[in-house]
């Protein structure tokens, strides 16, 4: 003999409803703010980020715009790319700019401390990055090299930033033609 087992209280429909809530809640639970949200802002590259003049910041302008040191930078265009809160910015080596793939992409990039900046090569040139305050106007805030020319694609130099102030960096055998950039680091939002 079977025994049929029933719940007293429970029929089809409670159970339907039940799962409904249950179903409802939980697809409730996965809308909050965060990278699948529709009102999150998801940051695929340094191109969609938004950007801030730079007249806040002249030593920036003061670089990037003038020959007092190698050639004017003609790729900037007096923004300052909005990286904060960016984990790993990357700038690109040998894009696109002063007469040929000697540009840094993007060549002026604001922020935040404690931030890894990652500066990428492309195939193109003979490059490096370096910040010499010495020879760099004497108000960089931050010396350091990447190390020997490198013609590699996909090169990879990083740098952790932890102190606010202002980074202007180059490549040495380009500097004339005016690949330069600069990273200012600044916790304001």
């Amino acid at each position: 003999m079977t025994e049929k087992l029933t719940h007293p209280t429970c029929d089809r429909r409670d159970l339907l409803t039940t799962t409904g809530v249950l179903g409802s809640i939980a697809v409730t639970g996965c809308m909050g703010t965060d990278e699948t949200s529709p009102d999150a802002t998801v940051v695929d590259s340094m191109d969609d980020l938004e950007t801030l003049p730079a007249d806040d910041y002249p030593l920036v302008g003061r670089w990037l715009d003038t020959d007092e040191v190698g050639g004017a930078d003609d790729t900037f265009n007096g923004t300052i790319v909005d990286a904060r809160g960016l984990d790993n910015p990357e700038i690109t080596v040998g894009a696109e700019g002063n007469g040929g793939p000697v540009a840094f992409d993007p060549s002026a990039v604001i922020i935040s401390p404690e931030t890894v900046v990652k500066w990428v090569w492309t195939a193109h040139g003979h490059h490096n990055v370096v910040s010499d305050p010495n020879a760099q106007l004497g108000e960089s805030n931050r010396a350091f090299s990447s190390g020997e020319i490198v013609e590699r694609e996909n090169n990879l130099h990083t740098e952790v930033f932890d102190e606010a102030g202002t980074v202007l960096y180059q490549c040495e055998p380009h500097l004339d033609l005016g690949m330069k950039g600069a990273l200012v680091v600044d916790s304001q939002a």
